[in-house]
């Protein structure tokens, strides 16, 4: 069963995965809200600094969601959101170690 975590479908996926069974019920509330606290990282990532203290507590809501989703056996539909957001985030790149050469 493909549930449709997208900001529009919340109520419907909700309801049909709360009639399917309190796992899926419970599998869905995960998701839902590590999709959520991913849209607030988006729109708080523009105008906040990775030091901020709100960016750092989003940090910390989103790993402790995530493990919440792989207790509760969605790992890989969770792994596929935060793969949106690292995909979406510009990552600085790592500067090269002089040490190195």
């Amino acid at each position: 069963m493909a549930i449709d975590f997208s900001f529009g479908n919340r109520k419907q996926a909700f309801s049909g995965a709360a009639t399917a069974s309190p796992q899926a019920a419970l599998q869905a509330l995960f998701l839902d809200r590590l999709a959520r606290l991913v849209r607030k990282v988006h729109l708080h990532g523009r105008y906040l600094v990775p030091t901020d203290r709100r960016m750092q507590l989003l940090n910390r809501a989103i790993l402790t969601t995530f493990c919440d989703c792989r207790e509760a056996g969605v790992e890989a539909e969770a792994r596929a959101i935060l793969t949106d957001l690292r995909r979406d985030l510009v990552l600085p790149v790592p500067a090269p170690d002089s040490r190195a050469l």
